[in-house]
C-alpha cells in the first residue's frame, strides 16, 4: 500500500498549525516531498513521527 501524502493544508490541520508556520518548519523539522515543479506533499509518517517527538519534549519538561 502506498504511503499517503498530504498537501500543505492537510498537513497542517494534522500538525494543528497554520501553514505558514508549517513552512517555516520545513528546514529544520520536516522534509518535504516535491512532485514535479510546484508540488510538495509531505509523508503521513514524517508527521507522526514529528508530533510524537513534540509529545515526547513536552512530557521530558
Amino acid at each position: 500500500m502506498p504511503e499517503q501524502l498530504l498537501t500543505y493544508r492537510e498537513a497542517a490541520e494534522r500538525l494543528n498549525i497554520s501553514e505558514r508556520t508549517l513552512r517555516r518548519m520545513i528546514p529544520d523539522k520536516i522534509k518535504p516531498i516535491t512532485l514535479g515543479s510546484h508540488t510538495i506533499r509531505f509523508r503521513l509518517s514524517d508527521l507522526e513521527r514529528l508530533i510524537a517527538t513534540f509529545n515526547t519534549d513536552v512530557e521530558q519538561n
